[in-house]
């Protein structure tokens, strides 16, 4: 049976505004007051999917650096729940000042979104002006925990920096690079950010910032001495994977290999997507939403009793049980 990743989306804020995203992250945007996820429910799910045959668990967001109480969320992960890889994903400096604390309590991988090396680029592109604040506490944590970077390639704007964010990653004993390409969908749900975009780069949309990854993949092949195809949980895309002479694995997210796609996707208006069926994500609003583009693949855990619950648990697992892959 194909166990998905199983993502925790412990607060539905980042801070930033990147111009690939939407202001909410991996959640879909609503009106709902919660902000931050109830820490007994998410033990809760985490537990199921443990009982379920799951092991790992990412924490996500918006940026979990905000997350009243991402310590005990992670200590009780590890010895409560007994969940074996827990990963988590930021792009925020603060997380220098919390990463000896999560470490303490079990945290295995730090991932940190950095999409360019350079600073004048990063601020557009985020919103933000901290660069050499984050750059900073990532070469902290990199010599603590084993780090990884996502960065994802956009048309004009980094998809030539392929070298410099390998350079970077060797430098600092970053142990994997994953490159993304952009999820176009996004800017068809109306929560991207169209007008960031417009006011940075003119009258272009999301689809035009959108680069294929597979010319990518040709010229990072050239430098490896190893290849392979990796899945998330046998799910997903096809990931193309090289290790490089130094040691640094690179992944590349590209959605021209193909996804999985259960039964539900059929009748989609964005089949096939970006995202496909990659994870099961716990939002903050208590709901297990199967994908990032629509709202109504999902079911709400909100009010039900446990063994509703399980009941609901089960049922989206079966998804991906039935899922089936697209070229």
């Amino acid at each position: 049976m194909k166990i998905p990743q199983l993502r925790v989306l412990v607060c539905s804020f980042c801070g930033r505004r990147c111009i690939y995203c939407r202001s909410t992250g991996e959640g879909w945007p609503c009106n709902s007051p919660f902000r931050f996820i109830n820490i007994e429910d998410a033990l809760y799910v985490c537990a199921l999917y443990k009982s379920h045959g799951g092991t790992d668990v990412k924490i996500t967001g918006g940026d979990p650096v905000f997350y009243p109480q991402l310590v005990p969320f992670v200590r009780r992960l590890k010895d409560e729940v007994g969940i074996s890889k827990i990963e988590l994903i930021t792009r925020s400096p603060l997380i220098a000042d919390k990463i000896e604390e999560l470490i303490a309590v079990g945290l295995d991988v730090l991932n940190f979104s950095l999409d360019t090396v350079n600073e004048k680029m990063y601020a557009a592109v985020t919103g933000a002006d901290d660069y050499e604040r984050l750059i900073e506490a990532i070469k902290v944590c990199s010599m603590l925990i084993p780090c990884k970077i996502n960065a994802v390639m956009m048309k004009d704007i980094n998809d030539n920096q392929i070298n410099e964010l390998i350079a970077f990653c060797e430098a600092n004993s970053i142990k994997q690079l994953k490159l993304l390409d952009i999820i176009i969908d996004f800017q068809d749900d109306g929560a991207g950010n169209s007008q960031h975009i417009k006011e940075l780069y003119g009258d272009i949309s999301l689809r035009d910032m959108y680069v294929s990854l597979t010319p990518i993949c040709e010229l990072i092949k050239k430098k490896a001495v190893y290849e392979a195809e990796v899945f998330q949980g046998g799910l997903g895309h096809p990931m193309n994977q090289y290790t490089l002479p130094s040691g640094l694995i690179i992944t590349v997210k590209n959605s021209e290999n193909g996804a999985w796609y259960g039964d539900s996707c059929n009748a989609c208006r964005y089949f096939p997507c970006h995202d496909a069926l990659m994870a099961l994500r716990l939002t903050p609003d208590n709901k297990l939403q199967h994908c990032l583009l629509n709202e109504d693949n999902s079911f709400s855990l909100e009010g039900v009793t446990s063994e509703e619950a399980n009941r609901v648990f089960e049922n989206s697992l079966k998804l991906y049980k039935n899922a089936r892959f697209v070229k």
